[in-house]
């Protein structure tokens, strides 16, 4: 996996405020695009976080 987390549907704001806050030790990935809009095929992160518009592909359970 390319991230540690994973943010999709981050505002600005709280993207600014999670770099802040959050531990630099880590590799993270932030869209304000839901996960469908990124057209990202395999799991980027073992830690995805979603508002309501992202549906997460079948094969990220796997």
């Amino acid at each position: 996996m390319e991230y540690d987390v994973a943010f999709y549907e981050v505002f600005a704001e709280e993207e600014e405020l999670l770099r802040k806050y959050l531990p630099n030790n880590y590799d993270y990935l932030f869209t304000a695009k839901s996960i469908q809009d990124t057209a990202t095929s395999s799991l980027p992160a073992r830690v995805i976080s979603i508002r309501t518009q992202s549906e997460i592909p079948e094969n990220w359970g796997d």
